[in-house]
């Protein structure tokens, strides 16, 4: 075998190996970051627009694992229940159970709640009150009607998270994809000496 031949069979080795690894394995990775960019831009958005912390809406979005090599696939993903107001920095309960003392000019009785209701991420519910629930955990409790019961727990609603995802992952690839592919695929090929 010359030495043209033997660089040959190395060169033809190496862009077998580029093909069959190196460019799905770059794909794979440029797709998983940027479904991943994508999902923290969705719950960055979302957050925003219902003025919640970022981290309570970025742990209800998924992306599944990359997989494939012709064709590479993921998905993605959100947990579109409703956020638990106990769930939210800084919940406290404002009002207090009067012991039957008179304060300045009005006079409570004994027992009668007192008091602002219950403050929990820079929102206010003025007639609502921490307890406990029948599962043992605290929630945050509002009346239904004027009566004693029923009771309901108080959560927000997320409706458009999944409008806001495609929107997102369309930017993203649009705007990063390409860049984030050659990044990998140059890095690949750098143990090559291509």
């Amino acid at each position: 075998m010359t030495d043209i031949d033997r660089q040959i069979s190395e060169l033809i080795h190496k862009l077998r190996a580029i093909s069959t690894s190196d460019v799905p394995a770059a794909t794979r990775r440029a797709i998983r970051v940027t479904a991943d960019a994508a999902l923290s831009r969705t719950g960055s958005a979302v957050a925003h627009k219902h003025s919640l912390p970022v981290n309570r809406l970025k742990k209800r979005l998924y992306r599944s694992r990359v997989t494939g090599t012709q064709r590479v696939v993921t998905e993605l993903s959100g947990y579109l229940r409703p956020i638990s107001a106990i769930s939210l920095s800084g919940v406290r309960d404002t009002g207090r159970f009067a012991s039957g003392s008179r304060r300045g000019k009005i006079r409570t009785k004994r027992g009668v709640r007192t008091g602002q209701g219950v403050k929990a991420g820079g929102r206010h519910w003025p007639s609502a009150w921490i307890a406990e629930g029948k599962n043992g955990k605290r929630h945050v409790f509002v009346r239904k009607g004027s009566v004693a019961y029923p009771v309901e727990t108080i959560s927000i609603k997320i409706k458009d998270m999944d409008a806001i995802l495609p929107i997102a992952l369309k930017r993203e690839v649009a705007s990063n994809y390409k860049r984030r592919f050659f990044t990998e695929l140059n890095y690949r090929l750098m143990k090559h000496k291509v």
